[in-house]
């Protein structure tokens, strides 16, 4: 047995071009944001940092990440690993500024490498948290009406984006020529006073924009969903890389700060093909009440751009929905905390979403907010779905009471009819009207493709993905719902495809799951163990020399063990009936499948189309369960 070679130590932060890393704790930074990048490509990355300059070879490399006693497809390996590593840092094998490939022989880093002064490293966790308490408070004084100038923003940018639609529409166009409408993006704005601290208030700003902007001119401007516009809040890419990736025509991006009694404001409109700034102005507003500016603003924007002031209607969108700062401040502090997608936060934007409402009883999109977290408190919380979804059906119908038009409420109560009613039929329902609302409303596309994937209607459900990958573009969950839609609809070499192209970048469970189960569905067993245990070098070695097809078997057989015999919530008993059905235990599996029915589990929806309960297809116990559950029968 060979040995590894030695790992020099390398103490602190070291830096090079506009990333951190750190080798000791195996973090990478953009600019202080952190950097996924799964363990192989950071071992990579920290062997070529220890000797930057120099040719680390390609069997230095497999020493280091394997050992010479695990035996894996190095090649292979190493080779996505590397491309890993380029993908995150935004680098080229063609022209690499960090990565440089010497043919045959291995890689060598060729940036400028520095250490990072103890002084500039990441805040602690301390820091951290005394931040989040800091913004957690707030108060009914000047600090509130320092910030909901913001609002302001809302006719400017609408006026921008108006213009941009009606005048610029013979201008070179994107991918989204093919619908015949420009595409837009609004990054997001930077706070030039106090950064991280207010961070909340810009990211739920950016979002309201965003919403805002996509009811204009649906059929003529798309704009790129909220995920995919705060992937680039802290990114240093030109603008013609980030219009590239995000396939649109056009950014608006701008900056606020405040001084002793005004806030200045500054925006622009950038075309992507050439960075010509279209149109820019910077605006010194007054810190009263918003709803006394907003026409003031927007009177001076159509000035700019020498153009009549939008129709009343347009502008009447624009506003924010209450005439109490305070409750808009607290809508987009809940907005913000949701819009994390970590269920940990979740109970601090219903604590926003509530205080906003107790401040305006009649805020229909805070009565939306609240029930749209409710919905998603369904999973990854100690609450159920008989606890979450009453509670959020009683919030979307007050907010659809109050405002019959707001397309959040639609989807928030599609989402309850899919998942909570188990009637696909009337989220369908709800999650058309939210579209016909809200035309570039990504999510509401997202969520409709489940109802549709559930009825069978498998075309409707693709193209309904698709849309919503078109407007939110570099969002994981979608871009991975888009290859299982394929499976869902027994299209298992175009889901294989749309999952390995989220892989090529990095590592993401849920399109990992999707090529195992592409694979097996296909009989390609051999491959579809690389997305299994089987890749641990360990449970390599157990089942060396045995074929493919046993390894599959006796894994199956090793999971099912572990979920039968070991301490499992009412939420995980769906997850038991999955593996029992592919292990072939049909009785433990159908017994599994009741307990998640009594639990009211909601991915029963899919039980006719989800590749992991094929198992149980042909018996009639999966069609009397599909009736109680409005589905078709097959």
């Amino acid at each position: 047995m060979g040995e590894r070679p030695a790992r020099p130590h390398t103490a602190g932060h070291l830096r090079f071009g506009v990333f951190e890393v750190s080798p000791d704790t195996g973090e990478l930074t953009k600019r202080g944001a952190r950097v996924h990048l799964p363990e192989k490509p950071f071992q990579v990355l920290a062997a070529l940092l220890e000797r930057p300059g120099e040719l680390v070879t390609r069997d230095e490399l497999r020493l280091r990440l394997w050992g010479d006693d695990t035996f894996v497809d190095f090649d292979n390996n190493l080779n996505a690993a590397v491309r890993k590593l380029r993908e995150s840092l935004g680098d080229s094998a063609d022209s690499p500024r960090f990565v440089e490939t010497l043919p045959r022989r291995g890689y060598r880093f060729i940036a400028p490498v520095e250490p990072v002064p103890s002084a500039a490293s990441a805040p602690s966790a301390a820091a951290l948290g005394a931040v989040d308490a800091k913004d957690n408070r707030v108060s009914a004084g000047g600090r509130v009406r320092r910030w909901t100038p913001w609002i302001a923003l809302l006719p400017l940018l609408l006026l921008a984006a108006w213009w941009l639609a009606d005048a610029r529409r013979n201008a070179p166009q994107s991918a989204g020529a093919a619908t015949g409408r420009v595409m837009l993006a609004v990054l997001p704005f930077v706070d030039l006073d106090d950064g991280q601290e207010k961070r909340f208030f810009a990211d739920g700003m950016t979002e309201e924009l965003i919403m805002q902007l996509g009811r204009l001119q649906p059929e003529r401007l798309g704009v790129i969903a909220r995920m995919s516009a705060m992937h680039y809040r802290d990114s240093s890419e030109p603008v013609d890389v980030i219009g590239k990736e995000l396939g649109v025509d056009y950014v608006i991006e701008g900056s606020v700060r405040a001084s002793a009694d005004r806030l200045r404001v500054t925006a622009q409109l950038i075309q992507v093909s050439d960075q010509t700034h279209l149109w820019s102005d910077a605006y010194d507003v007054p810190l009263d009440d918003v709803l006394q500016v907003q026409g003031e603003v927007a009177v001076r924007v159509a000035q700019a751009l020498a153009l009549e002031l939008l129709p009343d209607e347009p502008l009447a969108q624009a506003r924010a929905g209450t005439r109490n700062t305070r409750a808009y401040e607290a809508y987009l502090r809940g907005r913000y905390e949701w819009n994390t997608f970590q269920s940990e936060r979740y109970p601090q934007a219903v604590a926003h979403f509530e205080q906003a409402i107790a401040l305006d009883p009649d805020y229909a999109a805070a009565w939306a907010g609240l029930a749209n977290v409710h919905n998603l408190r369904t999973w990854g919380s100690a609450l159920g779905p008989m606890e979450t979804f009453p509670a959020a059906r009683r919030a979307a119908e007050r907010a659809l009471e109050l405002d019959p038009s707001s397309p959040e409420a639609h989807a928030a109560l599609g989402f309850v009819r899919l998942y909570g009613d188990f009637d696909a039929t009337g989220a369908d329902r709800e999650f058309r009207r939210a579209v016909e609302l809200a035309p570039n409303y990504a999510m509401a596309y997202h969520w409709w493709a489940g109802a549709l994937a559930a009825l069978e209607r498998h075309d409707e459900a693709i193209g309904a993905v698709r849309r919503a990958a078109e407007l939110d573009p570099v969002s994981l969950s979608v871009l991975s719902d888009l290859g299982w839609y394929y499976l869902f609809a027994d299209r298992y070499e175009e889901g294989l495809a749309e999952c390995r192209g989220i892989l090529e970048g990095q590592g993401y469970g849920w399109a990992e799951a999707c090529m195992y189960h592409g694979l097996v569905a296909l009989g390609r067993e051999r491959e579809a163990l690389a997305y299994t245990a089987y890749a641990q070098p360990e449970v390599a070695r157990e089942f060396e020399g045995r074929k493919a097809g046993e390894i599959l078997a006796a894994l199956r057989q090793r999971r099912l063990r572990e979920l039968r015999d070991g301490e499992r919530r009412p939420a995980g008993e769906l997850e038991l009936a999955m593996a029992a059905a592919e292990a072939g235990e049909k009785e433990l599996a159908f017994d599994a499948v009741e307990r998640a029915w009594d639990y009211r589990d909601p991915w029963l929806m899919f039980l006719q189309v989800d590749p992991r309960l094929d198992g149980l297809s042909g018996d009639p116990r999966r069609n009397e369960i599909s009736r109680r559950l409005g589905l078709p029968s097959r």
